[in-house]
């Protein structure tokens, strides 16, 4: 792809079967977003799954692989080797992964080095998962787009703009697009339950909630349990064999390019209490959230509060029993339903990437003014 009118931006992620697709996801939303306004978007991953490095390859954006053993201190030179930072105008980092967590100093040089290149933007997370807090580097932006970040609108401080709270959250642009959300809240049988535990789920969370759903006998359910593009062939057979075998109607979805669609086809959704629950928020979907980890219970804890949600706590400590109860009555409870699936659309407009990327925009404005 030729440079385009306004310049290039570097986006900087990762995307495996530790790091989850949320950050993959969120950067592609942002390319095409950038390409809207008029900039060329520069794909850049180090640790990342084989399928979604050839999904990437499709797009007509620049993409570069980082080799997995080169240091992050090394990676601004290889970039420079490799296609250089001609007219690069900003990076944006979303890096706020254990790979960065571990490597603090090695990191900072890493940013310290792009900032070199244009204006620097951090995607940043909270509590023990920040990374911002925890380095050297003069950031010109600062993102943090979650329920319990502190909403802040372009707040400045020692020359580093703030912008906080989940109407920054970054959607795929078929949410935004969609325009508002119209659902039914059904309460006649068979109701529609999804299973979705993002794109590797190396618990095994699906099979264990596939299998407490399967227990309940009160009603008849039509599910649908979506298998992400890095789950293991262990998993993906586990899960195609007891579709197979329970007795409410089940169909397998594999890795679908967008959550959509299944979001409003059902009337409950068990996730995890990644990423996808804001596009359960975005979509009015009430959903059950089982937390991978005491980290990700921490950091869903807040956004529990906001109601759209139930919370059963961290995987290793709910039993199948627990899941169980909690489909049985929230199915059971339209009102419930109808209150979380209100309170979802409230949270979010869909407009993160634009919010951000008007902010950063501005940014470069007025870097480019000083210069």
């Amino acid at each position: 792809m030729s440079v385009t009118g306004r310049g290039r931006i570097v986006l900087r992620f990762d995307a495996d079967g530790q790091v989850g697709m949320g950050h993959f996801s969120r950067s592609l939303s942002l390319a095409e977003k950038l390409v809207e306004i008029g900039f060329e978007p520069i794909v850049v991953t180090k640790h990342v799954h084989a399928n979604i490095w050839t999904a990437l390859k499709t797009f007509s954006y620049t993409c570069i692989k980082i080799p997995s053993s080169l240091p992050w201190s090394a990676e601004e030179e290889y970039i420079a080797q490799e296609f250089g930072f001609r007219d690069v105008k900003a990076s944006i980092f979303d890096i706020s992964t254990p790979y960065a967590l571990c490597s603090i100093p090695d990191v900072d040089r890493c940013l310290s080095a792009f900032k070199n290149h244009g204006s620097l933007c951090l995607i940043d997370s909270v509590h023990d998962q920040a990374l911002g807090d925890k380095i050297q580097t003069d950031l010109d932006m600062v993102v943090v787009p979650y329920v319990g970040s502190g909403d802040s609108e372009g707040r400045k401080q020692d020359g580093t703009t703030f912008l906080g709270g989940p109407s920054y959250f970054v959607l795929g642009g078929e949410y935004s697009r969609s325009g508002p959300i119209q659902r039914e809240m059904r309460s006649d049988d068979p109701l529609r339950v999804l299973l979705t535990f993002g794109g590797s789920d190396p618990q095994g969370i699906t099979a264990r909630a596939l299998k407490a759903v399967s227990r309940i006998s009160e009603q008849s359910l039509m599910l649908r349990v979506i298998v992400g593009p890095s789950f293991s062939d262990r998993l993906t057979s586990q899960l195609e064999q007891s579709a197979r075998s329970i007795h409410h109607c089940c169909t397998i979805v594999n890795a679908p390019d967008s959550l959509l669609e299944h979001m409003l086809w059902c009337d409950l959704a068990i996730s995890s209490s990644g990423l996808t629950k804001y596009e359960l928020a975005m979509t009015g979907t009430p959903s059950i959230l089982i937390s991978i980890d005491k980290d990700h219970a921490l950091i869903n804890k807040p956004f529990d509060e906001t109601g759209v949600s139930v919370h059963l706590g961290v995987h290793s400590m709910v039993s199948e029993e627990q899941i169980k109860h909690a489909v049985v009555r929230l199915l059971a409870n339209r009102d419930a339903r109808v209150r979380m699936s209100r309170c979802g659309r409230e949270l979010l407009d869909g407009q993160g990437a634009t919010k951000i990327l008007n902010e950063l925009d501005s940014i470069i404005s007025r870097s480019q003014e000083r210069d």
